[in-house]
């Protein structure tokens, strides 16, 4: 109950701190903190795993799902959401996103089956599709140009905080007040962070504009070179973030394997969330400076196979976890700022929505066949592998983008 109330208190800290900075700053303290809660949310069945899969009595392909349906409004929501603008300012779909999400954790806390868990996991999720989708748009429009991927690795780091969050959090919560307590806990940092976004998000000159219906007037102008670098910019961050929620899904499971225990695995598995925030700022920055997003990825990337690879088929789960924590999450803002080179200023809102709902189509299903292949083989490591080869795909299709781009550019010199 005290964190979304600090939460809140944290970012009038933060205001005084960049009081004397550019108001787009504050713009990201604010936006930072209230997206944060979208980890929250997103985690606390995650760190409830071994507890919910005992009283459930599930195995490990069907937590997976559980996991998962958190993305599924995302594949048929992602699209329309991105036109919602043409209605409805960004400060109101946001704060109606975080509604959602605080909605689906309550609706969640009234009920200990699987079908309520995956109902309010659903809505959650529809509130987790307007708010990374907006959240995204109000960061391009406030930093294009200048400081995009710093900008952008600060934007993204605020789910893996909000991750960590819960998985130091989420399970003291439950064993001192019940597992209700932990989900209404969550609900209520995104319910302040709702609140927040309402009255504190100043407007923005392009808030309210009506690129919208420009974009529904001048579709074929979104060109096929744009089209295809949205889709591989989308496929870089979706098999990104779908290794990711793999490791969060099962990295518990896989540390308890071991036979480590559960207070260590916990503190463990949350690491390089901790990490994450501040490797991915410097990564930013070095891109910024150097223009080197292509080889920051692809070390991000090889480094996200050996780290999951460790913590399948070793033992040394600290240099695992730190190896992950250090370099494989550091690209994750540079990744995510591909979107903002695949697509025209005025098309971004459209576009955002073509690339969310890729991004999704990722995600969804990632967790439960890494749980199959689980049950599967009867050990998590298997899943863990799954994840390595997501990782290992993150590099490929940057590759790939990074090689369409360039062609395309040496296409238009020739003409």
């Amino acid at each position: 109950v005290a964190m979304p109330i600090y939460m809140v208190y944290f970012y009038y800290y933060l205001q005084g701190v960049v009081t004397i900075m550019d108001s787009r700053w504050r713009v990201l303290a604010l936006v930072f903190l209230a997206r944060s809660g979208l980890g929250v949310q997103f985690q606390t069945i995650g760190s409830l795993g071994s507890e919910l899969q005992s009283l459930l009595d599930i195995g490990h392909g069907q937590f997976g799902l559980l996991v998962g349906l958190f993305m599924l409004a995302g594949v048929f929501l992602s699209f329309p959401a991105g036109l919602l603008g043409r209605w409805a300012t960004d400060r109101v779909i946001i704060s109606g996103g975080l509604l959602l999400l605080a909605l689906g954790g309550l609706l969640g806390s009234l009920n200990l089956s699987f079908t309520s868990l995956a109902i309010g996991r659903v809505i959650s999720g529809a509130g987790f599709v307007l708010g990374t989708l907006y959240f995204a748009k109000v960061i391009s429009d406030w930093f294009e140009g200048r400081e995009l991927a710093t900008a952008m690795g600060v934007l993204v780091m605020s789910w893996p905080i909000g991750i960590a969050v819960a998985q130091v959090s989420v399970p003291w919560i439950a064993l001192e007040y019940g597992w209700k307590a932990a989900f209404l806990a969550s609900s209520l940092w995104c319910f302040l962070g709702a609140i927040a976004i309402a009255f504190i998000l100043p407007a923005h000159v392009k808030e309210g504009s009506d690129s919208s219906v420009q974009q529904l007037e001048e579709l074929p102008t979104f060109e096929l070179n744009h089209w295809i670098l949205t889709l591989l910019a989308a496929l870089t961050w979706g098999v990104f973030n779908a290794g990711f929620v793999v490791y969060l899904a099962f990295i518990d499971s896989r540390l308890l394997e071991t036979g480590m225990s559960a207070h260590m695995s916990d503190w463990y598995a949350s690491l390089p969330s901790w990490i994450m925030p501040f490797t991915a700022i410097i990564a930013g920055q070095w891109v910024d400076r150097t223009g080197a997003r292509y080889l920051a990825i692809y070390i991000a990337s090889t480094a996200s196979v050996a780290a999951l690879l460790i913590l399948a088929l070793g033992t040394a789960s600290l240099l695992g976890v730190l190896l992950f924590g250090f370099v494989g999450a550091s690209a994750a803002g540079v990744i995510m700022a591909l979107s903002v080179e695949a697509m025209p200023p005025a098309r971004r809102a459209f576009g955002m929505g073509v690339f969310f709902t890729v991004y999704f189509l990722c995600v969804l299903p990632s967790p439960g066949i890494a749980g199959r292949l689980a049950d599967y083989s009867g050990s998590v490591a298997s899943a863990l592998i799954f994840g390595a080869f997501l990782f290992f795909m993150t590099g490929v299709f940057a590759a790939f983008f990074r090689w369409f781009k360039g062609s395309s550019k040496r296409s238009a010199s020739q003409i």
